[in-house]
């Protein structure tokens, strides 16, 4: 039977960034209750698909990442490996496209029972165990929230060019709770396709804003994209400023174009120096700009010189401050970058 609703406000809640929320909105003149929802569905709960760029037409470098699952994320998970799987394939749809990169992933279980720990908790436990020197990011699978969450603080946490994130399970419970109390006049199969296409989105979406934290890049104002403080199911991409230093992150880290950049420089043999026997050279960049490593001062001139002498085998490590100038930051990361040098960033 249709329902004609003429001129009638009609409040219902609906989830929009997994928040309840109720809006007032009106539904047109002979539309069936059924045909209302789908409307719904469609305008407000169905995510938007993710950007697949074809930017990238070289070829497709695999980058290995460790992933961690303790013991509260494997109970409420069974088949985890699968599960986490599918979420890589989907977040390697947006990488390789966009920036020749595919992630490839070592499982282990983490004999870690702590269903009350904080994300940081979480994030400081995972450091202590896997240090990760030899991936691109070490990943710590833990238990869902009892509640559906929209911030990314609540689904995920990571460092600003760290090398750890820890990554929440999926509310699956609350999210159908809340799809079968809504979308009554909906088919079981149709709410089903609806959900699963938020769980894809929202699981994804984390990974690739915490893995974009890894690789340097901080929140920004842009809402509906993938690094914005707000998780968003109408967020399909980076940031054109994100994007750039994720890309850039990822060069260094594949050394992709450094023999372009290096072979022009003279072949001056190395100076010796105490940077050729250090394992860690930290170099410092303060608010104002300023570089230094070990309290000495240096300009571009001694940065250059010193970034020469370090044996390619030294991590790097560039600590910066959320008040530092990005263009001084990544002055450093340019130069650290075009003498061949292992990269790493540090927030503090």
């Amino acid at each position: 039977m249709k329902l004609v609703l003429v001129g009638v406000v009609v409040v219902c809640s609906y989830l929009v960034g997994g928040c309840l929320i109720s809006p007032v909105m009106q539904f047109g003149e002979g539309k069936s209750a059924r045909e209302s929802q789908h409307d719904i569905a469609a305008e407000h709960v169905a995510p938007s698909s993710f950007e697949r760029s074809h930017d990238w037409d070289g070829r497709i470098s695999t980058v290995r990442i460790r992933v961690w699952a303790d013991d509260a994320y494997r109970a409420q998970n069974i088949h985890w490996q699968q599960t986490f799987g599918d979420q890589l394939e989907h977040a390697n749809d947006v990488l390789g496209g966009m920036f020749g990169v595919r992630l490839v992933a070592e499982l282990r279980s983490w004999s870690r029972a702590a269903p009350d720990a904080t994300l940081e908790d979480s994030l400081g436990a995972l450091a202590e165990l896997d240090p990760g020197d030899d991936v691109l990011t070490v990943i710590g699978l833990t238990s869902s929230l009892g509640i559906v969450a929209a911030t990314f603080e609540k689904l995920g946490v990571a460092r600003v060019g760290g090398r750890h994130m820890v990554l929440r399970g999926y509310a699956d419970l609350e999210e159908r709770k809340m799809f079968d109390r809504f979308f009554t006049e909906l088919r079981s199969d149709e709410r089903d396709l609806i959900y699963q296409s938020r769980r894809r989105h929202k699981t994804t979406g984390v990974l690739l804003h915490e893995l974009g934290h890894n690789l340097g890049v901080e929140h920004v104002a842009d809402e509906d994209t993938l690094m914005h403080a707000v998780y968003s199911e109408h967020a399909a991409k980076f940031d054109p400023h994100s994007r750039e230093l994720i890309l850039a992150s990822f060069d260094r880290w594949l050394r992709r174009g450094q023999a372009a950049s290096v072979a022009p420089a003279p072949a001056a043999p190395a100076a010796p120096g105490p940077a050729k026997a250090q394992a860690r050279l930290v170099i410092d960049v303060d608010h104002a700009g300023k570089v230094s490593t070990n309290g000495n001062t240096l300009d571009a001139a001694q940065l250059d010189t010193l970034f020469a002498a370090v044996d390619k085998s030294t991590d790097v490590i560039i600590r910066y401050g959320k008040d530092t100038p990005p263009e001084a930051r990544n002055a450093v990361i340019g130069r650290a970058q075009a003498a061949g040098c292992r990269v790493s960033f540090v927030r503090y």
